[in-house]
């Protein structure tokens, strides 16, 4: 019995201050939203375009709530100077502006098309087919020349930003 109290006597509370080595969930959904993004990216249906507008809406979001981190913004403050955030926010609004692009490429590509569907129902509005005929095939000229517009500006911002992001996305890990 004097064993078991001896054993009793001996207690082994040990707090620990450690913190969890898994990255912060907001960082792991920025990841995720962002390889979404890029194996979506060789698909070009209308339906797969809404649902990249979406993803890159939602990828918008997760960066928009990692720069309201504490941590972020420390280490903004800490490892930027004044021209790196300048650079960040511009890269927001590119990347702000390239969505609306999009999204108005693709409301004009519907409008289009459904200005032809009406014509082909309609009987004998063969000079309206032409007609919707002739604006489909316009505004598919100008969407193809903003998606290419847009598209530069992404590689543009992707080739300046790309090292300092993961210099920043390790930072935070």
């Amino acid at each position: 019995m004097a064993a078991i109290q001896s054993n009793s006597n001996i207690s082994y509370h040990m707090r620990s201050n450690s913190f969890s080595t898994a990255p912060y969930p907001l960082v792991s959904q920025f990841e995720e939203h962002l390889n979404r993004l890029k194996s979506s990216a060789s698909a070009s249906s209308s339906s797969s375009l809404s649902h990249k507008l979406s993803g890159l809406q939602d990828l918008q979001d997760s960066t928009d709530k990692l720069l309201q981190l504490s941590t972020s913004q420390q280490v903004i403050a800490q490892d930027c100077s004044q021209k790196c955030v300048d650079e960040l926010l511009d890269g927001s609004l590119r990347l702000l502006d390239i969505c609306i692009t999009a999204k108005d490429c693709l409301l004009q590509s519907k409008e289009s098309v459904a200005e032809v569907q009406s014509a082909i129902r309609r009987r004998g509005a063969e000079a309206a087919f032409i007609v919707g005929a002739a604006n489909y095939l316009a505004s598919r000229k100008n969407v193809k020349k903003a998606i290419q517009k847009a598209l530069r500006n992404i590689k543009g911002i992707r080739k300046d930003l790309i090292v300092k992001e993961n210099d920043m996305l390790s930072m935070m890990k």
